[in-house]
């Protein structure tokens, strides 16, 4: 069964890439992880795709295997990272490759997502940022409750819950790609409660007194 899984999996990859295009453009390993970063072009177009693979392994034999992929004529590129070793050098490399691949065209982005995951050791943000020389697009707090219930009941994030944090930082990261003003709550007022407590007295005040018969 895993070796006909495989066998679709090779059927499938041959007939999306051109394999006489593919370029390996660079490989480096750090204690039991590989890294390796490709490009290759679609078969029958003009398309080139990058894509960032990371290896763990024990011993000999691969554990873990991690992919990114990203399309370069993609009028817009933003990288999902999480706040970890792995994540941030892989960040890194497609950050520096896409770079160098698109000189005229924007500059790709990123976003860290999950952070702040219960009794997992992160990456602090800033420095990841700092490594990245550039900031993130949005930093995404791990939020199981919100996540789950959205996928749970089939719904967006903003359905969910309308006015939650997580829900303005998708709304920003949107508007920033469509080249769209950035989402700001509106500032509560410090006088709004006592404006709120006066007009309340004021309409007490006002409303009629009915007599006693």
């Amino acid at each position: 069964m895993e070796m006909s899984l495989i066998a679709l999996l090779k059927s499938d990859l041959t007939r999306y890439y051109d394999f006489n295009t593919w370029q390996l453009l660079g490989v480096y390993a750090d204690g039991d992880t590989v890294f390796a970063t490709t490009r290759v072009q679609v078969a029958g177009t003009s398309r080139i795709m990058y894509i960032a693979e990371q290896f763990n392994f024990h011993g000999d034999k691969i554990t873990q295997v991690r992919v990114h992929i990203c399309d370069s004529n993609a009028d817009d590129i933003v990288i999902v990272a999480e706040p970890d070793l792995a994540n941030l050098r892989n960040t890194r490399n497609m950050l520096s490759v896409l770079k160098a691949a698109r000189p005229n065209d924007r500059p790709p982005l990123y976003c860290i997502n999950q952070v702040g995951m219960h009794k997992r050791a992160e990456i602090d943000v800033k420095a990841f940022a700092k490594t990245m020389e550039s900031q993130p697009i949005a930093a995404i707090p791990f939020d199981s409750k919100l996540f789950s219930t959205a996928a749970n009941n089939g719904q967006m994030i903003a359905e969910v819950s309308k006015n939650h944090r997580t829900t303005l930082l998708f709304q920003n990261m949107a508007n920033r790609l469509a080249g769209r003003g950035e989402v700001k709550k509106p500032k509560r007022s410090l006088l709004a409660p006592l404006l709120k407590r006066l007009k309340g007295r004021s309409g007490r005040a006002s409303a009629p007194h009915r007599k006693a018969s």
